[in-house]
């Protein structure tokens, strides 16, 4: 509501009507009130757009000019509804001109608001963009808006050929052809004809005559024509089988995903899966898609609550072995899907069907080699349901009974009874006695039996299974009896290691079936819920850390340089659990040898979860002596397989080793080896971002330094090294960083590794400025795809995965950045040919990063400074004072042509009989236009000739206000550098001036064609007949961007005589 108020207001200014309805001497100029609301480079700041577009809404005379600053904005945030044919013309001429800069793709969601353009009346503008030969990404990008926009509005028949001509032309993007095929689906009326030519269209992509890669036209092809056009029995012929590299959610996901499972009608649903059963051989590669993986089970789910009970078995059978490709392998128990579920419990609620079911399909199976595999086929058309109670009864005597016809099928049979008594499911009745029974009722199911009951070995087998188990437990028996007689030991302090060893490992989980448990639970678990035993068990782990026998520090770091550890390392570490648990006794309060000893124990045992509260402590209270440990225990020589690199992961990433990181990384750093293996590099990495966070980066960079003069030191390691340096100082080292890597890809994919390919995004990644992404973007960019997604059907990441999702996220930062360099970075990334298939991404971040250095560099005026503006008084800034100086020139031009008092004489050299001879000197002209000219500016204006700009440059006039100003350049339109001097002079000289912020005037004073001077002909075309003319085709020579700053303005001065050229 306050911007239409706003709106409604502004727009009385700008018409010149009074607050009572009436009119006033004259409006203010359009482009005062724009001053107020542009940035820096004349376009409308985001939080004013609305106030924009309703001022284009309210205000039909200034309505153009906001048309141009703003197009999108006053359609989405306005009223076009009232807009004449004309201005709506405008309006699509003037988004079309913004889509190198604005792109229109990002607003289709918003598309209903351009509706009003869709009218039978713009049909003509409307099929001229459609039917453009252009096809650069920018003006696709038009098209495709419109053709969003045409989707929005009521049907035009006459557009149904031109939108179908895009549809075939094959030259447009996907998206582009998916919306005009849409908006053909629109337009055309139905009927017979419209039929006809979408199954020709269908026929035509299905061929692959047309077309289209992320098959959206064939999605929405089967969406309109099924099932009345394309039958549900033949609708599965269309399915085909691509690379699913990437989980595309489109038209054709919607329709095999949502539309065929979920909306087709009860008869549809049996027609479907009927069809599927006949083509089921020449589509079953493509049923594997993910996103039809699951159709055919989800229809069956539904058939069978609408026919499952009336059909005959064999058409069940064929329904859930086409549902069953959804998991061919038959684990099931992977399976949550609804629709399996609900196919399950179905067949679990009758026996009777899937005991009939099995049969029917055993019965299809060949007597051949291959029966076992297509009996496994067969078993995974039950959905993994349970089996029935009396299922190894049954198998049983279907097998007795059809072993003489099918005897294959009858051995399949006596193997599931077998195996409903091996597991104790579905043996109702059955025994080893009931089996061996029924086999002596057929002889040929003997062999067979005999395998299963006494296989080769079998009996040996059991028999050392049952040894092995005797023997753990009398091994257990044994250990707890010797617990029980060291209690006295363990209350004492002065129990054996391994026996310490052993409670430890429970303590922490270690144990097989212990990992649920762990703590005092564990060690209960173990000592078989004995209190006593556990009690002094406890006791036992407490008192290690004081033991005698305790290793020494340089015993523990022996040991860790032989990748051993002694017997007392674990239970030292859970008498610390314990004494946490226990007490309140503060870790930070030992004395330095415990505190080192206990340090040194939990660096040397390679457990990476293990975080305990004391060592919280130290590294809050003392983080000096924790980083001194830590360097020692590294001294002694990094981990070959990078089980230590837990411990550096939470020096780059955990805040609280921050103080920790600051005083060791660069230690250890300096004790990394210049060799490693390829698992080291995990620490090496690690503790390159500790120090990239929280070390002195000059000491840093020196030592990169140091470290880069080693020739020895392999690719991967070089590359993280100098990457680390690329981060910290990218002036300094981005260079060598960039020779070493650009245009290698195994190095590339290290530098991937190093700088992007963690599970978390590392703390350092806002310390990349400008300087920094450019470079990271530009060696990544060309090994990566913008539109590849981390995470592929396999569940595989690869370096490629990480670094396009690493370059679009830094594209994006790029893009987040309030100042030029961040400009002029992202047009140079989109200009570099290397970068090519990035270059639609570089330039949307380009167009957003104009938005937000102009928010951030706009200045909202004060209340002094809009009244000012409002009253027609002085400016409040560069393009203010432009906007009010054309406004008076364009005052003084009327009153030349137009005044009772012939002024166009001023500029004219005149014989005796006050007659015209010729025109003036320029500045003679300059002058006299100043004087008349300063008469109409507020008094705060200073108004100069020959005003001093940029190296020397003298423009024609120069107009000032407080601390800023803005040229004048003043041509005749005989000039010789005419067409020239608004840009080589105006643009490139004058308005460069800081105080100018790029605006200027470029002034032209029209004496017509006079004799004896010959007008400079233009770059094309004849020269212009009017003073209207010759503006048009200045302002022709000015870019959108241009125009928003420097205005053109022709004076007519020519005499009443003279004739037009």
């Amino acid at each position: 509501m306050a911007e239409f108020l706003a709106g409604k207001h502004l727009a009385r200014v700008i018409d010149g009507q009074e607050q009572g309805g009436g009119r006033s001497r004259h409006g203010r100029p359009a482009r005062r009130i724009l001053a107020l609301i542009t940035g820096h480079e004349g376009a409308v700041v985001t939080e004013l757009r609305g106030l924009s577009a309703w001022i284009a809404a309210l205000s039909r005379s200034s309505r153009n000019e906001f048309i141009e600053r703003d197009p999108i904005g006053v359609g989405l945030y306005g009223d076009i509804g009232e807009f004449s044919l004309r201005e709506k013309r405008d309006l699509l001429a003037s988004l079309e001109r913004t889509k190198s800069r604005l792109h229109l793709n990002r607003v289709t969601g918003a598309t209903a608001a351009f509706a009003p353009l869709a009218t039978s009346a713009m049909l003509p503008a409307i099929r001229q963009i459609l039917r453009s030969t252009n096809r650069e990404p920018g003006h696709q990008s038009f098209v495709g808006f419109l053709l969003d926009v045409l989707l929005q509005g009521p049907m035009l028949p006459g557009l149904a050929d031109v939108l179908l001509a895009i549809v075939s032309d094959g030259q447009w993007r996907s998206d582009v052809d998916a919306l005009a095929l849409r908006a053909f689906l629109h337009h055309c009326p139905d009927g017979a004809e419209k039929t006809a030519r979408l199954e020709t269209l269908l026929a035509d992509v299905h061929a692959g005559v047309i077309p289209d890669p992320k098959e959206e036209l064939r999605g929405i092809l089967l969406s309109s024509l099924f099932p009345r056009n394309v039958l549900p029995s033949e609708v599965w012929r269309y399915l085909v089988a691509t690379e699913d590299t990437q989980k595309v959610i489109g038209s054709c996901w919607e329709f095999w995903f949502q539309r065929i499972p979920d909306e087709s009608s009860d008869e549809e649903v049996i027609g479907l899966l009927d069809g599927l059963r006949q083509c089921l051989s020449d589509v079953r590669s493509a049923l594997d898609r993910w996103y039809v993986r699951q159709t055919p089970m989800r229809l069956v789910a539904r058939a069978l609550g609408l026919s499952g009970d009336v059909i005959d078995v064999g058409r069940l059978y064929d329904w859930l072995s086409v549902g069953a490709v959804a998991v061919p392998d038959g684990r099931w128990e992977y399976e949550h899907h609804e629709a399996a579920r609900a196919i399950r419990l179905w067949l679990e609620s009758r026996p009777d069907v899937q005991k009939a079911v099995l049969m029917e399909g055993l019965r299809r199976c060949p007597a051949s080699v291959e029966s076992s595999r297509q009996a496994f086929d067969v078993r995974n058309c039950l959905y993994g349901a349970c089996r029935p109670p009396d299922y190894g009864l049954w198998c049983l005597g279907q097998a007795v009974a059809i072993a003489d016809a099918r005897l294959q099928v009858a051995e399949y049979l006596l193997c599931e009874a077998f195996k409903a008594l091996k597991d104790a499911d579905g043996n109702a009745g059955l025994s080893l006695g009931v089996v061996a029974a029924h086999v002596r009722q057929n002889e040929k199911l003997r062999p067979v039996w005999d395998l299963m009951s006494s296989p080769p070995g079998w009996s040996e087998e059991r028999a050392e299974r049952r040894s092995y188990e005797e023997e753990q437990q009398q091994r257990e028996d044994e250990w707890l009896d010797q617990v029980r007689s060291e209690v006295v030991a363990l209350e004492e302090n002065r129990a054996g290691p391994v026996m310490l060893f052993q409670i430890a490992r429970a303590y922490f989980g270690d144990l097989v079936g212990f990992h649920a448990e762990g703590g005092p639970k564990g060690v209960d678990k173990l000592l078989r819920g004995d209190p006593d035993l556990t009690r002094a068990a406890l006791a036992g782990l407490k008192g290690t850390i004081d033991r005698p026998d305790v290793p020494t520090l340089e015993e523990i770091l022996d040991l860790r340089k032989r990748n051993r550890f002694h017997y007392l390392t674990l239970p030292f570490l859970a008498g610390l659990a314990e004494l946490d648990r226990t007490s309140s006794e503060d870790a930070s309060e030992w004395n330095q040898a415990q505190i080192r000893k206990a340090l040194v124990f939990h660096f040397c045992y390679p457990n990476t979860d293990y975080s305990p509260k004391w060592y919280g402590r130290l590294i809050e209270k003392r983080p000096e002596l924790v980083a001194d440990v830590l360097v020692t225990v590294a001294a002694s020589g990094f981990r070959d397989d990078g089980s230590d690199s837990a411990v550096f992961w939470s020096l780059a990433h955990n805040r609280a080793h921050a103080r920790v990181a600051r005083l060791g990384s660069l230690r250890l750093l300096v004790a990394f080896p210049t060799r490693c293996t390829a698992k080291q590099l995990g620490s090496l990495d690690r503790l390159l971002w500790a120090a990239l966070q929280y070390a002195d980066q000059e000491e840093l960079l020196a030592l990169v330094d140091s470290k880069l003069r080693r020739r020895s030191m392999n690719d991967a390691q070089r590359v993280r090294w100098l990457a680390c340096a690329g981060l910290a100082a990218p002036e300094r080292f981005g260079s060598r960083l960039r020779d070493f890597v650009e245009g290698r890809e195994r190095r590339t994919w290290h530098l991937v590794d190093f700088a992007f390919a963690e599970n978390l995004t590392p703390a350092w990644r806002p310390l990349l400025a400008t300087q920094g992404l450019e470079l990271f973007i530009g060696l990544l960019a060309p090994f990566s795809d913008p539109d590849r997604d981390r995470g592929s059907q396999d569940g595989i990441t690869t370096p490629a995965m990480w670094a396009s999702e690493r370059v679009s996220a830094m594209i994006g930062e790029l893009a987040a950045l309030p100042d030029k360099d961040a400009t002029r970075t992202l047009e140079e990334l989109a200009s570099e040919p290397k970068l090519s298939r990035w270059r639609p991404a570089l330039l949307r971040a380009r167009d957003d990063q104009l938005v937000v250095l102009r928010d951030a560099a706009y200045r909202y005026p004060d209340v002094e400074q809009i009244c000012r503006t409002i009253d027609d008084g002085p400016p409040a800034n560069p393009a203010d004072l432009a906007a009010l100086v054309t406004d008076r020139l364009y005052e003084l031009g009327h009153r030349i042509r137009n005044g009772n008092t012939d002024d166009w004489r001023q500029y004219w050299n005149e014989d005796r009989r006050g007659r015209p001879r010729e025109p003036k000197h320029e500045e003679s002209c300059r002058d006299a236009l100043l004087s008349d000219l300063g008469q109409s500016l507020p008094d705060e204006l200073d108004a100069q000739p020959e005003g001093h700009y940029a190296n020397d440059k003298r423009a024609d006039i120069r107009i000032s206000c407080r601390n800023f100003q803005i040229p004048v350049e003043i041509k005749k339109n005989s000039h010789p550098k005419l067409w020239s001097a608004m840009r080589d002079q105006l643009m490139a000289q004058y308005s460069r001036d800081p105080a100018t912020d790029g605006y200027g005037i470029y002034l032209v004073l029209w004496f017509g064609q006079v004799d004896g001077h010959r007008n400079p002909p233009p770059p094309s075309g004849v020269y212009p007949d009017s003073p209207e003319a010759l503006k048009a085709r200045l302002e022709e020579a000015l870019t959108p961007e241009e125009a928003r700053k420097i205005s053109v303005c022709v004076i007519d001065v020519s005499a009443p005589s003279a004739k037009p050229q």
